[in-house]
């Protein structure tokens, strides 16, 4: 399992380059075309615990980094050395701090404050748990505001991403460590068109519109950055996230509407499946709760060998 990962994370693109007529077109002067599309889920394994912490567990019984692995069995109040006490009775459902009735109190306070145990966030304590990046940040903000060190549920990957041929073959996918940052893509990207050694004429993007403006206002900073994914990509946003666009941003509405770019149309049929990442995504939310509950070497398994399937 461990020599399959690791040599999926070296050869991947060679063993998923792809190329057919439906993403990538000749037009009727010879000129060739292709179409990718990129988007976000949100999905994916355990990661540690600790609040800010984006490392990957050492183990699905630890559920902490090798960093932070001495923290387990520890209470959750910052600067307690203590060990968690000992459930008392089936009813209690927080042995999460040591005896000290301060801290106890703490955590009490916690379970019972309104902010933290509305119907959606209850939902998520009996199983049911949400994905929004909102609602996580709420929660880890939360936490820091009780004085816990850790969090006192599972924490997750924040989620995967996508690079898609226009029709449903995966290109690249990658983990999100820190939601879907400009940072996250930029590095990614760079990363995946390298190892590819080819790049899409056409780049499908719901958020296409911010993520030129961040390349084009730190062009002067990282000149090499700019040059391979402003400069060799024409960027512009699906078909069916742009009648979300905001009609007041001129920049957007006048460069990134899939409608004002004639190669990207046969008279009125569109060449290229703009969704194919949706689409794609959507066969990935099914395999989100086994991710859930793998260690990252296995869930990195799962993930290679299901683009595997899918791809041939």
């Amino acid at each position: 399992m461990k020599e399959y990962v690791e040599w999926m994370n070296v050869h991947f693109a060679v063993k998923w380059k792809h190329s057919c007529g439906e993403c990538h077109v000749v037009d009727s002067k010879g000129q060739e075309y292709s179409a990718a599309v990129m988007d976000g889920k949100v999905m994916g394994h355990l990661l540690c615990r600790v609040i800010g912490c984006n490392l990957d567990i050492i183990g699905i019984n630890t559920k902490f980094c090798i960093n932070h692995a001495g923290l387990k069995g520890k209470c959750i109040i910052s600067g307690c050395a203590n060990q968690k006490r000992e459930r008392e009775n089936s009813f209690d459902y927080q042995p999460l701090s040591c005896k000290e009735a301060e801290h106890m109190e703490a955590v009490r306070k916690f379970f019972s404050d309104p902010s933290t145990t509305s119907e959606k966030t209850a939902k998520k304590y009996g199983g049911k748990t949400r994905v929004s990046v909102g609602h996580v940040k709420d929660d880890e903000r939360n936490y820091k505001e009780f004085g816990f060190c850790y969090s006192p549920f599972d924490r997750f990957l924040p989620g995967v991403f996508l690079v898609v041929w226009s029709c449903g073959h995966i290109m690249d996918i990658g983990k999100m460590y820190s939601f879907e940052s400009n940072k996250f893509i930029t590095g990614f990207l760079c990363q995946t068109f390298m190892r590819l050694d080819e790049y899409p004429t056409f780049m499908f993007y719901d958020k296409a519109c911010v993520f030129v403006r961040t390349l084009k206002n730190g062009a002067q900073q990282n000149k090499l950055l700019h040059k391979m994914l402003y400069q060799k990509i024409i960027w512009v946003v699906d078909r069916f996230h742009f009648r979300n666009h905001s009609r007041r941003d001129r920049f957007c509405m006048e460069n990134y509407d899939a409608r004002s770019f004639a190669r990207l149309y046969q008279g009125n049929k569109p060449l290229f499946n703009t969704s194919a990442a949706e689409q794609c995504a959507g066969w990935f939310e099914k395999m989100g709760h086994i991710l859930r509950y793998l260690d990252p070497l296995q869930a990195d398994f799962f993930l290679f060998s299901k683009v595997d399937m899918r791809n041939e």
